[in-house]
């Protein structure tokens, strides 16, 4: 049975992805300061690039959750 807020842990996922795992990168492995500064640059501009392209990431996370629940109806 479908649910209205089934394609919220795609677009979740996603979205920690690639801002918590670089976060914890550069924590764990000790990375110098400008290296951390560069990252922190580039997730800038990755954020700004995910508010101006939130209605792909939006498709394309229904898509993957429509080509899920398809697996799961055919069997």
């Amino acid at each position: 049975m479908e649910k209205p807020g089934d394609s919220w842990g795609f677009l979740l996922f996603i979205d920690r992805a690639v801002f918590i795992f670089p976060i914890i990168a550069i924590y764990y492995l000790g990375i110098d300061t400008i290296s951390a500064l560069s990252a922190v640059i580039i997730g800038v501009i990755f954020l700004i690039a995910f508010i101006f392209l939130t209605p792909q990431r939006i498709s394309i996370s229904m898509a993957i959750e429509y080509w899920l629940r398809e697996g799961r109806k055919n069997g």
